[in-house]
């Protein structure tokens, strides 16, 4: 039997709901599981019944060092205390695996290091927490035979097409050999030096969100505080970005309030004077080029300031969603 470590970061968006279930139904399948909080420290309290149960589970508080969304730091944690050779998944705070994937684990690494792979790929197949239409995405609010036949037709997807967007899901561990991808710190994400990947379809994760226009700008707006381009991985762009007036006035306005993190502005959001303020810049923004700041005008515009937090995930009853010790909906 391989080792297997699970490692998955959470910010200021608090998903304690969704990070909960998924250490419920796959804590048994890893020998550690940590998490980082990356957002206020008193948000770990929520663990404490659950740290309770599981002896391999593990809460870290980031808040002090985590500033400047300096994502090689936070992989290289990831890694610090996991032994060469185990294998490592690391999963954003919104993502699971499902039942399929947790079985066949121990088997595809098996197979993947007989072949000399150390690195698996996954898909992605959204998850929405609201009711959608898109063809390819699960919905709690679908029937089960819809969400079924939407995530038969995924699987076909990318069979057909093999370079989707995936992720390097596990991966063998050689801290020796790390090198982390990214652009100016941008979502980054970690690879064994040589790697070879094998892209398995059938080891799909499920992103589970609200994939609503109003939470994508609250997201975006969270994402790209400390920096607008956090998710523009061009050099010319990020030189736009750098040089534009909107990068000034959001600098400006972070260090007139002194507030630089994610965490920090989840907290000043809840003052009034603050939020008007932070509207009104927002508001500024109507005719920006920069994506960023389209979802900030958009946020002040079209949703007048509402961050909605994440609320309670919705039961599923898709076979995506159901497991050995029952639907995630019972735990």
């Amino acid at each position: 039997m391989k080792k297997i470590h699970l490692r998955m970061h959470t910010g200021a968006d608090d998903r304690f709901e969704y990070i909960s279930k998924t250490i419920k139904v796959s804590a048994k399948y890893f020998d550690t599981i940590r998490i980082l909080n990356l957002g206020p420290s008193i948000n770990s309290l929520k663990y404490n019944e659950l740290l309770k149960k599981y002896s391999n589970l593990q809460i870290v508080n980031f808040e002090n060092h985590y500033t400047l969304c300096v994502t090689s730091d936070i992989l290289r944690h990831h890694y610090h205390d996991v032994q060469d050779g185990d294998w490592l998944c690391w999963l954003d705070s919104d993502w699971r695996l499902p039942q399929c994937v947790l079985d066949k684990m121990q088997n595809e690494i098996e197979i993947a290091e007989s072949e000399g792979y150390n690195c698996i790929y996954s898909y992605q197949i959204g998850h929405n927490t609201v009711p959608s239409t898109h063809p390819l995405m699960l919905s709690s609010f679908n029937t089960t035979e819809e969400n079924d036949k939407r995530l038969n037709s995924a699987l076909d997807y990318f069979r057909q097409t093999p370079d989707a967007y995936g992720w390097p899901i596990l991966q063998k561990v050689d801290k020796n050999n790390i090198w982390f991808d990214s652009w100016f710190e941008n979502h980054g994400y970690s690879l064994p030096v040589p790697y070879k990947k094998k892209p398995i379809v059938d080891m799909y994760y499920l992103h589970i969100r609200d994939y609503s226009d109003q939470e994508y700008c609250k997201t975006m707006t969270y994402q790209c505080w400390w920096y607008l381009g956090h998710h523009v991985f061009s050099q010319d762009d990020q030189y736009y970005i750098i040089n534009s007036i909107e990068y000034k006035q959001l600098e400006d306005f972070k260090l007139e309030h002194k507030c630089f993190t994610s965490h920090k502005l989840d907290e000043k959001l809840k003052d009034d004077k603050f939020k008007d303020e932070l509207k009104t810049l927002f508001l500024t923004f109507k005719n920006s080029k920069i994506f960023s700041c389209i979802q900030m005008y958009n946020m002040a515009e079209l949703y007048d300031m509402n961050f909605n937090h994440t609320t309670p995930e919705p039961p599923c009853e898709c076979n995506a969603c159901k497991y050995n010790d029952g639907y995630v909906k019972d735990i």
